[in-house]
Parts: structure tokens; C-alpha cells; sequence
């Protein structure tokens, strides 16, 4: 079979069979078949970087890889998790199965931040910023990719996440300018001297309620940790404990960032105003219009 047939006799099987997800806009039946064929012959790329790039031929082994990973993706398998690979604010980051997907969503907290480092009053050793809940560390490098100088310290509680945004860091070459450590939330931190002294703290926490992932959402549970969606009874645990240990490390005017849930901003403008530590609250919306991102400033005064 010729490359050109078996192109199109998979892209046939692909449009038929495979779930696209509307959160991964970019995973279309055509990148998500060219990035499989990339990694079948040992070049993984993103579904974003895919679709600019030529396919070459493959041998006979690479084929029956590629067939197989196509039947896995038509199992329900991310494509992140196949190619090893995602994409982030224009950066291509390695990835691995069993970690939270990298979704362009995202990327609206990641501008945001980039926003505000960039406004950020100048000093010597350049802006700093904490990422709680690192993830594959996306936000740690994405950010630190587009903010010259930042220095940033990314932690996360789980050890598998801890060495993915170690491979990352490294991946991007940023390992002088992003320490990566494991804890809860800011545990690590502590004596480090970055009390009062942080000019953002960003987290893309969990969002969705409990009881919300023994029901409707429990699909999200099939390839993705638990860790990752679990915002507690009422979605909004990890933002709670944020809005009440930010401001330890926070310097007066520095930023508290985060995502949350459609429908959220609220009962997030709530948990901000009774903390009393913040003078000032913002949100930021989608491209639909809808509130996503929660921005806290701490009080100057």
C-alpha cells in the first residue's frame, strides 16, 4: 500500500470512529492522524506542530506502530499520552500518561500572568513567581518562556509531576531560572526567604465538585488522575487554602492567579472578599465571554 493510501484509508478511520474533545481544539482527525505518523517514525510531536510539518514514508514495522497507536486512540487514549508530546503557549513540552492533560484553555491564565510580570516594578535579581500545582510544567515554562529574568519555583504534591516539569524545565533550558520541588501547596517553601518577596502565585487547581466526579463527570477520571479535577464538596477547596497562604509569600501589590470552573466567579469573588487580604479583584473570560481566571492583588495598605 502506497503512503498516500494508507494516509487516506487512516484519516477515514479516524473521522468515522474517534471522540474529539471540544476542550483540545486543535486535535482535529488530520493532526491527530499526522502527529501519530511523526511519532511512528520516531519524530513525537504535538497535534499543533503536526500540522505544519510534511510526513515521511514509513517502513513496515512503523506502519503496524502507527496502526496500533490509531486503535488505541479510537479506544479513548489521549493523544498527549500517545505522542508524548503537547503544545503551551507556542512551546512544545514533553508529556506522559497519567498526568492532567495541557489544555489551551489554560493558556488564558498563562497570558494573564505574562501581563502582569510585565508590569511588574523593576528590581536587580528580576520578578518571581510561585506555580502551586506545577502539573507537567506548562505554566512555569510557558510563562518563564515569554517573562526575561523570571524566576520561578513550581511545586506539585505528586511525584510523577514533580519529575515530568523536572524533564521540562530541562527540555526548555531554563533549569538556572525554574527550581522544581514536592510538597502541598507551599509547605516546600518555607524558609526560603521568598515570604513577602513573590510577585504572582498562579494555579490551575481542581475545580470540580466531588460529587460531580461520581456522576456526570466521571468520564474525565478514565485517563486522567483524580488529583487533577477533585476541588472537594464544593470545587472550591484548593481555592480557599490559596486565597489564605498566598498572601504569606505575596509581596504588597504582588498577584494571586487562578483558574476555575464555568459559573465559579461568584462564589470566587466571595472567598476573596472576606479574606480581607486582597484591595482589589479581577476576572478574566474566555473567548465566549465567560469568567475563567481569578486575579487577587494583595493589599498594599
Amino acid at each position: 500500500m502506497s503512503g498516500e493510501d494508507l494516509y487516506t484509508q487512516l484519516f477515514s478511520q479516524l473521522s468515522a470512529g474517534v471522540r474529539l474533545s471540544p476542550d483540545l481544539p486543535d486535535e482535529t482527525a488530520e493532526t491527530t492522524l499526522k502527529a501519530l505518523w511523526h511519532t511512528a517514525a520516531g519524530n513525537p510531536c504535538s497535534a499543533a506542530r503536526a500540522s505544519s510539518t510534511s510526513l515521511e514514508e514509513l517502513r513496515e514495522e512503523q506502519v503496524a506502530t502507527l496502526r496500533q497507536m490509531i486503535d488505541k486512540r479510537l479506544g479513548g487514549i489521549p493523544l498527549m499520552q500517545l505522542t508524548g508530546r503537547a503544545e503551551f503557549m507556542g512551546i512544545e513540552l514533553l508529556f506522559e500518561p497519567s498526568i492532567f492533560l495541557v489544555r489551551p484553555e489554560t493558556e488564558i491564565l498563562g497570558r494573564r500572568v505574562v501581563d502582569v510580570l510585565s508590569s511588574c516594578p523593576e528590581r536587580p535579581t528580576g520578578p518571581v513567581m510561585i506555580d502551586i500545582g506545577c502539573g507537567s510544567g506548562n505554566l512555569s515554562c510557558g510563562i518563564a518562556q515569554k517573562v526575561p529574568g523570571l524566576r520561578v519555583y513550581a511545586v506539585d504534591v505528586l511525584q510523577s509531576c514533580v519529575e515530568l516539569t523536572k524533564r521540562n524545565v530541562s527540555h526548555c533550558g531554563l533549569e538556572d531560572r525554574i527550581v522544581v520541588a514536592q510538597g502541598d501547596l507551599f509547605a516546600p517553601l518555607k524558609g526560603l526567604g521568598l515570604e513577602q518577596a513573590v510577585d504572582v502565585v498562579v494555579c490551575n487547581p481542581p475545580y470540580i465538585s466531588s460529587a460531580r466526579l461520581k456522576s456526570d463527570r466521571l468520564y474525565l477520571l478514565d485517563h486522567e488522575p483524580r488529583e487533577a479535577f477533585d476541588g472537594g464538596a464544593y470545587g472550591f477547596a484548593v481555592h480557599q487554602r490559596l486565597i489564605k497562604e498566598a498572601p504569606e509569600f505575596l509581596r504588597p501589590g504582588g498577584w494571586l492567579l487562578f483558574e476555575f470552573g464555568a459559573g465559579q466567579h461568584r462564589q470566587i469573588r466571595s472567598l476573596f472578599e472576606r479574606s480581607k487580604a486582597f484591595d482589589q479583584v479581577e476576572f478574566v473570560c474566555d473567548a465566549q465571554g465567560v469568567e475563567r481566571v481569578g486575579a487577587g492583588r494583595r493589599a498594599t495598605a
